[in-house]
């Protein structure tokens, strides 16, 4: 059995995660975000920072282990949320939301 472990202000992280995973917004409105951007679904950690993408149309997902060993709590939230066991494809880059 998987336990979720709560944001301090709401949704799991893992939520997160999976929700992005589907194809969907959401926010656990602290520090980790699912954010539509054109055909783009992106997992963005503290409204800046992308740490994967999927692209709607094709379903293929990207982690960007750039933010890899950024913080504890960014390597913590990369863990935690999937992205960085479950994409598709891994990129070394680190965007950011204004990159889009």
């Amino acid at each position: 059995m998987r336990v979720l472990r709560e944001n301090q202000r709401g949704r799991a992280v893992s939520d997160v995660g999976d929700a992005f995973f589907s194809g969907s917004e959401c926010s656990n409105r602290r520090n980790l975000d699912s954010v539509k951007k054109g055909n783009k679904l992106l997992l963005v950690g503290y409204g800046w920072a992308v740490y994967g993408e999927k692209d709607l149309s094709t379903g293929k997902t990207t982690f960007y282990s750039g933010w890899r060993g950024y913080s504890s709590t960014t390597s913590k939230h990369l863990g935690q949320s999937g992205i960085s066991s479950r994409a598709n494809v891994t990129s070394a880059k680190a965007p950011r939301l204004s990159d889009y």
